[in-house]
C-alpha cells in the first residue's frame, strides 16, 4: 500500500490519463471485508483552459459547478494535482495498488514514484488488451448481479458507461469500446482496471 494505515478500507485505484481535451479519471474501488462488497468512487479532471472552444463546454461547466468535475488550471491536465489527490486519499484508504495504462503514463508514474518512497511496487501496469479485460468484466458483472457494487453519485459515471459497448475478439475475450469515436468511456475503463488489480492481488 502507499502508506501504512492499519485497518482502513482495502482499496485499488486506477487511472486513465489524458493531456488536453479529454477527461483524466481516477477510480477508487473500496472493498468491505465485512459485507464482501465494493464501492466505487471516481474523480474526474479536465483542464480549464480547454473548455473555451470545447463542444461540451456547457455540460462540463455544469458538472464542475456542481462539484462532479475537477478543473485543472491551465490548458493541460496537471498530473501533479492528480498525484496529490491520490496521496490525500491514501491517508484514509488502504491503497494496495494503482493501475495505469503503460502506453501513456510515464510522467504520472515518475511523479507518483518520486512523491512516495517505495511506491513503485504498488504501481501496476494494466495493458489495455482484450485478454486483460475479460476477467475483470466477469467480476464486475458478478458484483452487480449480486448487488455487491455501489457507486458514488456522479452523473459523469453513468454517462461514461452509457457510451461503452462490449466488443469481443475471435478468442471470445471482451473489452469495452466507444460507441462512437468521440464518446467518453474513461471511468468504464478505470472501474474494470480496479477489478483487474483485485483479481491479480498477491496475498
Amino acid at each position: 500500500r502507499i502508506e501504512s494505515i492499519g485497518t482502513y478500507p482495502l482499496t485499488m485505484a486506477a487511472v486513465d490519463l489524458s493531456v488536453r481535451d479529454d477527461f483524466s479519471t481516477v477510480t477508487y474501488n473500496i472493498y468491505s471485508k465485512e459485507s464482501g462488497s465494493f464501492h466505487s468512487h471516481t474523480d474526474y479532471y479536465f483542464p480549464k483552459g480547454a473548455l473555451k472552444d470545447h463542444p461540451n463546454r456547457e455540460l462540463y461547466e455544469g458538472w464542475a459547478k456542481a462539484g462532479y468535475l475537477i478543473l485543472c488550471d491551465g490548458d493541460i491536465i496537471d498530473y501533479q494535482q492528480i498525484v496529490n489527490d491520490i496521496l490525500a486519499r491514501a491517508k484514509y484508504l488502504q491503497i494496495m495498488g494503482v493501475g495505469y495504462d503503460p502506453y501513456k503514463s510515464a510522467e504520472f508514474v515518475n511523479l507518483l514514484t518520486y512523491s512516495v518512497g517505495g511506491a513503485s511496487e504498488y504501481i501496476k501496469p494494466v495493458k489495455q488488451t482484450y485478454g486483460t479485460f475479460t476477467s475483470p468484466i466477469e467480476s464486475f458483472e458478478l458484483a452487480l448481479y449480486r448487488s455487491k457494487l455501489t457507486f458514488s453519485p456522479n452523473p459523469i459515471t453513468p454517462y461514461c458507461f452509457s457510451n461503452a459497448v462490449l466488443d469481443e475478439d475471435r478468442n471470445m475475450n471482451k473489452k469495452p469500446v466507444k460507441k462512437t469515436h468521440n464518446a467518453k468511456i474513461d471511468s468504464t475503463i478505470t472501474n474494470l482496471m480496479t477489478f483487474y488489480l483485485f483479481n491479480n492481488m498477491e496475498v
